[in-house]
């Protein structure tokens, strides 16, 4: 990665960490260069307006999302482990996602929130696919046919966010989100499966680095 490049990602995670706080609408480019102790003009040098920030601050979250996602999933872990460093991993970053930033991406971006829907509903078929055709052969999680649960969980997460479904029903982002993957993991797990998840979050391995947020699942 160039100088130049690099820079230009630093000032899009940067700008992700303020947007997601209170949605990008409220954010000004100067407030951004003002955190970041750079000027305006550095930032357009990167960027040519403030919806191209806002792109590219996305779709580097996307790309590191995706990133953990694909190593999580490669190890030799039982597939509640994986399961669970994911969930994990996804209820720490969506505890950080106010309803504005939802709200902003869905009313004001909509391709740039088909674009997450696409990439996140891609690559839930992949990971989950795999990971619940080894949880089957773990005897983990009992044998639903694959495509009926697959299509369970991308269509309800995506049902779950939708901002129209958070302002109705008072969730937060991050409590529709936990809240579905409780549901979700209850359901299809087995008596053995339930117990593992269990020693994970309480038992010999109840220190599992993964787990904290996970925990308040149960």
């Amino acid at each position: 990665m160039t100088k130049i490049s690099e820079q230009r990602e630093q000032i899009a995670q940067f700008a992700f960490i303020r947007f997601r706080e209170t949605g990008f609408s409220r954010i000004p480019v100067d407030e951004i260069a003002k955190g970041m102790k750079i000027s305006k003009k550095t930032i357009y040098k990167h960027f040519t307006s403030k919806e191209e920030l806002v792109e590219a601050a996305f779709r580097s979250f996307m790309r590191e999302s995706a990133a953990f996602v694909a190593e999580v999933a490669g190890t030799d872990d039982v597939s509640v482990l994986k399961l669970v460093k994911i969930l994990n991993r996804m209820l720490t970053q969506t505890t950080l996602i106010s309803n504005d930033f939802i709200n902003d991406l869905q009313q004001t971006m909509p391709a740039l929130w088909e674009e997450f829907d696409n990439f996140r509903s891609s690559m839930m078929r992949d990971t989950i696919s795999k990971i619940y055709a080894q949880g089957i052969e773990e005897g983990l999680v009992k044998k639903f046919p694959l495509p009926i649960v697959v299509a369970v969980f991308v269509g309800g997460i995506r049902e779950v966010i939708k901002s129209e479904f958070l302002a109705v029903n008072g969730f937060s982002f991050n409590q529709a989100v936990a809240g579905f993957y409780r549901f979700m993991l209850t359901s299809i797990m087995t008596d053995k499966g339930n117990e593992e998840f269990s020693n994970l979050i309480y038992g010999d391995r109840g220190n599992c680095p993964h787990c904290h947020l996970v925990r308040g699942l149960l």
